[in-house]
């Protein structure tokens, strides 16, 4: 129960922590029952989180429209079922692939997020 407790306080400090920094508010106080290691973790995958916002990658098309494009069994191949869908739904890119290697997410046409890309978001 303490444990559950724990995750919910640090879950609720990480939100407000991160609407401080959305809105270039001032700082806030830090729970004191949550370690200075665990706090450090937890800002080190924020500041992530942050600069992944500050990146974003639009696609030109809605990821609902896609899935609803999508067969039941789209393990399947079909020649024209994958032309149509290439052709719908173009690839951000033609060619060679930019490698980021920065945070970044990945939207859709209509703001959803796709894909979220935290590369040493989790430290050992």
């Amino acid at each position: 129960m303490a444990r559950n407790m724990s995750t919910s306080l640090l879950g609720e400090y990480l939100q407000r922590a991160l609407r401080v920094e959305v809105d270039n508010r001032h700082t806030i106080t830090q729970p004191e029952h949550i370690s200075p290691e665990l706090l450090h973790d937890c800002h080190h995958l924020m500041q992530k989180v942050l600069s992944a916002f500050r990146h974003k990658i639009q696609l030109p098309w809605s990821i609902r429209e896609y899935s609803r494009r999508l067969t039941a069994c789209q393990n399947v191949r079909s020649a024209k079922l994958e032309a149509d869908l290439m052709k719908d739904f173009r690839p951000l890119t033609s060619g060679a692939l930019q490698l980021i290697k920065t945070p970044c997410i990945v939207v859709d046409s209509e703001d959803n997020i796709v894909l979220w890309y935290l590369p040493d978001a989790l430290t050992i």
